[in-house]
C-alpha cells in the first residue's frame, strides 16, 4: 500500500485479490496539535464528519498514522488502523 499526498488529496494505492486499486480521499492536517491531527474523508461523502480520526507523527523519512472512529490519545493505544509508511 502507498499514500500520497498532495495539496488538493490523499490517494490511495493497494493491491487486491482483483488487482491494484486507487482510491482518492480528502484529509485535514493539523500540525500545531500535539500529537499531529489527521482527518481522513471519501471525496463524495455527504458525511459531516470524517471517515476516520487520527494522531501522526514524521520522524525522518517515517510517517507513523494511528486511525480509529474517535482520535487516538496517543501512540501505545489499540486502533483500527496503525500505517507505518518510509518516503519512497
Amino acid at each position: 500500500m502507498s499514500l500520497t499526498f498532495t495539496p488538493e488529496k490523499v490517494v490511495w494505492r493497494f493491491d487486491t485479490a482483483q488487482g491494484p486499486k486507487v482510491h482518492d480521499g480528502i484529509y485535514r492536517f493539523d500540525p500545531r496539535k500535539s500529537p499531529w491531527q489527521l482527518d481522513l474523508r471519501e471525496p463524495e461523502s455527504r458525511a459531516p464528519e470524517p471517515v476516520g480520526l487520527g494522531i501522526c507523527r514524521l520522524e525522518g523519512d517515517t510517517l507513523t498514522i494511528h486511525i480509529d472512529g474517535q482520535r487516538p490519545g496517543g501512540f501505545s493505544q489499540d486502533v483500527l488502523w496503525r500505517l507505518v509508511l518510509k518516503r519512497e
